[in-house]
């Protein structure tokens, strides 16, 4: 028998899918009888998008300060993202998400304030697709996808 010398294992990532629990609480648990399933993030600043990055440099923000709870209804199209900028009102982010599409020659995204459930929101639509944004103190809310459920979601966030 060879003596095999000893291998220590690697050490592996870890992924943590819920660093941001208070952040992933404002999400509902479901919407109109429908599970949402849960998680959080952490933006990568060596893979986030450039628009994110300039959305973060308006707000003088880094991905380290930028929270990310996403939400989904499997069993329909519905989609809730809670984007949070430590520092920053919902209403702060909303602007900057604008004046980064207002100053994109090659973005389609037109803005429209609207009500829902007699509540104030912006609906966003860029290459045919409508998204809701609502603002709740510091926290942005973007919802797509079924619109019974939009509207049913709506006055629920908080």
């Amino acid at each position: 028998m060879t003596d095999q010398p000893s291998v220590e294992p690697a050490a592996l990532p870890t992924f943590d899918p819920h660093p941001f629990p208070q952040l992933e609480a404002r999400l509902p648990d479901s919407v109109a009888g429908h599970a949402v399933m849960t998680a959080s993030l952490r933006e990568d600043p060596a893979t986030a998008l450039q628009k994110t990055l300039d959305v973060l440099a308006l707000l003088d923000a880094t991905t380290a300060e930028m929270e990310v709870a996403v939400g989904e209804v499997q069993e329909e199209a519905l989609v809730i993202a809670a984007i949070r900028v430590r520092g920053n009102t919902a209403d702060d982010l909303l602007a900057a998400f604008r004046s980064v599409d207002d100053a994109d020659p090659a973005t389609s995204a037109v803005y429209v304030d609207a009500t829902v459930g007699q509540r104030p929101v912006v609906i966003r639509t860029a290459d045919g697709i409508a998204q809701t944004l609502v603002s709740s103190d510091d926290v942005l809310f973007l919802l797509s996808g079924t619109q019974s459920l939009v509207e049913a979601l709506v006055p629920t966030l908080r």
